[in-house]
C-alpha cells in the first residue's frame, strides 16, 4: 500500500486514501491504520467480511506490520455525512431508507446491530450512502465489545446494561434522521463518556440522554452541551419522535417498518445524489501535491524511452502511448510523469478500466480531480472539468487504459483547448484520432532491459539468478513485454528459469490478484473484446505463421487488399505490432495464445 492523503484522524488512529499496487493495477483504497491494538479492527474486518450489500462499505483486507494494526476498506470519495448538513427533506427520506436497507439486511444475516449509526458513520460514494465502522457491533457468535456507542445517539437502556437489540439502532438512526435535518447534533460531544460503574451512574447517564426530549415544543433556555427535538420539522417529527422513545418496545420494531413509515412521508427538494453530489470536496493541503504516490518498486530499463518521453511532457496538449497489452504503457507514463514533476506541477492519474460511457468518465475524472459533480446536464460537468483543469496551470492528468472508450476522444480534445497548460497523457491501444494529438510508440524491452527486469524481481523476493543463457531465452520467449515478465519473475525461487521454460504458458503466467493485468490471459481476453468480428477472424488466421509473417498481399487482386486492410487495422490498434515494415513475430505468438 502506498499513503496518499489523510481523510481523517481520531484517538485510535488515523485513515489514508491509499493505493494498493500489484502488477500492473493500482486500486485505490481507505486505509485505516491504528496506533493501539487491533482488536475493534478485526472485529470489523471479520463481521464486514461476511456482509455484501451495495449501502454497506467494503472490507478488504486486515493485517499486521512491524506492531501497527491496519485495515483496507472500500474508498468512498464523497467523504462523510457530517461534512453536508443539513439536507433537504428527500435527500433525509433517501438516505434513512438505504440505511434502514443495510441495517435490516445485516440483522437478518448475522444478527448484527450496529450501535453506532451517526453522520460520522454514513459515507458517500458516487451519490449513494454507505453505512462503515462494524468495530463495536453486536452480532451472533461474536464477543460482546467493550462499549456501546455515542452519547446522543445511543439508545438509553445501553447505559444501564439492558438489552441490545436491533430498536438500539432504531434509536440511533432516529438521532441521525434528527441531526440530518437539522444540522444540529442531539448531544454536542465529542467522545463517549466512560462505561457506567454503579447504577446511579447508569441513571445518571440515562437522564443526560433523555432530558432533550422531555423539552417543551416552546421556546427554552436549552444547555449548550445539548439541543431540543422540538426543532425537528414538522414533516419528519412523528417518524423520529417514535425511533427515539425512551422505552425500546415504544418504538419501531424494526427497520423495515421503520422504512415503511419514511415511505409514506410527502417530501420534495433535491434528491440525495443532487444534494451530496458524486465526489467529496478536496481541500486545499490535499490537492497541493501528486496523487500519483511513490513508485511501487524499481523501474527497470527503458532509460531512452523515459527520456523522449518526459521531453514530450515539456509541451502541453495531447500525448499517447499507444502499445500492445501488456508492454507497459501504464508504468512508463507514471514513471515519466514523476520525473516531470520534480521540476514542479502537479499530476493525476485517473484509472479508466470500469468506464464504459461519457458519464463513466465524466464521474471517474471528476472523482480523480476532487471537483464535486452532481447528476445533471452532462455538457455542463463536461465544461467544469475542463475549467478545473485550466485553473491547475501547468499539470498532468494520465488517461489509463482508453482504448475501450476511444469513442469519446472529442471530450479530451474539448478539455484541451479549455486548458492549455494541461498535458492530457493517455494510454492505449489505439491513437484518439484528436488533430493536435502527439503519439508515442511503446515497443517491447530491449532484451538486455528484459533480461535485467526479471533479476532485479527475483533479487526483490530474495532469489539469486545466475542462469543468464536461460534468462536471455524466457526474456525472448516472453518478447519483452514487461507483464509477461513481472509474472514469470514471480514464479522465480518457486520454479527453476529452466522449469519457468519448460512449462510456459498462460496459466503459469498470473499473480494472485483478479485484476485483469493479474494475468496474461486477462490482458489477452481484454484485448480481444475490442475487436470486431473481422478483426478477430484475421487475427486468428495470423496466428498459424508461427515466427512471423509478411503484411504484403502476393495475389494484388481485391481479397488480398482487403486482407491487408484489415492487417492495418490490427496494427493501428497494436495487434499485430509490426517490426521494421516486415516481422509480427511477437503479435504472431499473441494471436497463437488468445486462440488457445
Amino acid at each position: 500500500y502506498v499513503l496518499g492523503a489523510l481523510l481523517g484522524e481520531g484517538g485510535a488512529g488515523r485513515v489514508y486514501l491509499s493505493a494498493l499496487h500489484g502488477p500492473g493495477f493500482s486500486r485505490p483504497v481507505a486505509l485505516k491504520v491504528l496506533t493501539g491494538g487491533g482488536r475493534l479492527l478485526e472485529r470489523e474486518a471479520r463481521l464486514g467480511g461476511l456482509l455484501r450489500h451495495p449501502n454497506l462499505v467494503d472490507v478488504f483486507e486486515i493485517g499486521e506490520d512491524q506492531g501497527v494494526w491496519y485495515c483496507a476498506l472500500e474508498y468512498c470519495a464523497g467523504g462523510s455525512l457530517d461534512e453536508r448538513l443539513p439536507l433537504p427533506p428527500r435527500a433525509v427520506v433517501e438516505l434513512g431508507l438505504q440505511v434502514c436497507a443495510a441495517l435490516q439486511y445485516a440483522h437478518d444475516e448475522l444478527g448484527l446491530v450496529h450501535l453506532d449509526i451517526k453522520p460520522r458513520n454514513l459515507l458517500i460514494s458516487e451519490g449513494r450512502v454507505k453505512v462503515c465502522d462494524l468495530g463495536i457491533s453486536v452480532a451472533e457468535g461474536f464477543d460482546l465489545p467493550g462499549r456501546h456507542g455515542t452519547p446522543g445517539y445511543m439508545a438509553p437502556e445501553l447505559f444501564g446494561g439492558g438489552p441490545v437489540g436491533v430498536r438500539a439502532d432504531v434509536y440511533g438512526l432516529g438521532m441521525t434522521l434528527f441531526h440530518l435535518a437539522t444540522g444540529q447534533a442531539p448531544i454536542r460531544v465529542d467522545t463517549p463518556p466512560p462505561a457506567p460503574s454503579s447504577p446511579r451512574m447508569a441513571q445518571e447517564e440515562t437522564r443526560r440522554v433523555l432530558e432533550p426530549l422531555s423539552l417543551p415544543a416552546t421556546p427554552v433556555a436549552t444547555p449548550p452541551d445539548r439541543v431540543s427535538l422540538a426543532q425537528l420539522p414538522e414533516w419528519l417529527a412523528p417518524v423520529v419522535r417514535r425511533c427515539v422513545a425512551p422505552d425500546p418496545d415504544d418504538r419501531w420494531p424494526d427497520m423495515a417498518a421503520l422504512a415503511r413509515a419514511l415511505g409514506d412521508l410527502d417530501v420534495a427538494g433535491p434528491s440525495l445524489s443532487d444534494a451530496v453530489g458524486w465526489v467529496r470536496p478536496v481541500a486545499p493541503q490535499q490537492a497541493a501535491g501528486s496523487a500519483l504516490g511513490d513508485e511501487p518498486d524499481a523501474f527497470v530499463g527503458r532509460e531512452g524511452d523515459l527520456a523522449r518521453l518526459a521531453d514530450g511532457l515539456q509541451t502541453p496538449g495531447i500525448l499517447t502511448l499507444k502499445g500492445p497489452p501488456g508492454v507497459g504503457k501504464s508504468r512508463l507514463a507514471s514513471t515519466a510523469t514523476r520525473r516531470w514533476l520534480r521540476a514542479g506541477g502537479r499530476a493525476w492519474v485517473c484509472p479508466l478500466v470500469e468506464v464504459r460511457t461519457q458519464e463513466d468518465l465524466l464521474i471517474a475524472v471528476a472523482r480523480t480531480l476532487g471537483v464535486p459533480l452532481s447528476k445533471g446536464d452532462q455538457a455542463a460537468h463536461l465544461d467544469r472539468l475542463g475549467q478545473s483543469l485550466a485553473q491547475r496551470g501547468p499539470c498532468v492528468l494520465i488517461l489509463d487504459n482508453f482504448e475501450q472508450i476511444a469513442n469519446l476522444a472529442p471530450v479530451v480534445a474539448q478539455w484541451r483547448e479549455q486548458a492549455p497548460n494541461a498535458r492530457l497523457l493517455v494510454t492505449s491501444r489505439v491513437p484518439l484520432g484528436a488533430t493536435d494529438e502527439r503519439i508515442f510508440e511503446v515497443a517491447p524491452m530491449p532484451a538486455a532491459d528484459a533480461v535485467a527486469l526479471l533479476v532485479v524481481r527475483a533479487q526483490q523476493r530474495g532469489v539469486q539468478v545466475s542462469e543468464t543463457s536461460a534468462l536471455t531465452e524466457l526474456a525472448a520467449r516472453l518478447d519483452g513485454l514487461p507483464l509477461a515478465l513481472e509474472l514469470a519473475a514471480g514464479r522465480l525461487g518457486v520454479l527453476s528459469v529452466h522449469d519457468i521454460l519448460a512449462r510456459l504458458d498462460l496459466s503459469l503466467l498470473r499473480s494472485g490478484t483478479e485484476d485483469r493485468h493479474a494475468t496474461l490471459r486477462g490482458a489477452l481476453e481484454w484485448s480481444w473484446a475490442l475487436l470486431s468480428d473481422p478483426e478477430r477472424s484475421a487475427l486468428a488466421q495470423l496466428s498459424v505463421f508461427a515466427g512471423g509473417g509478411h503484411a504484403s498481399g502476393r495475389g494484388g487482386g481485391a481479397g488480398d487488399r482487403r486482407k491487408c486492410a484489415r492487417c492495418r487495422d490490427l496494427a493501428g490498434g497494436s495487434l499485430p505490432a509490426s517490426r521494421g515494415g516486415e516481422r509480427a513475430a511477437s503479435a504472431v505468438r499473441v494471436g497463437e495464445r488468445i486462440c488457445r
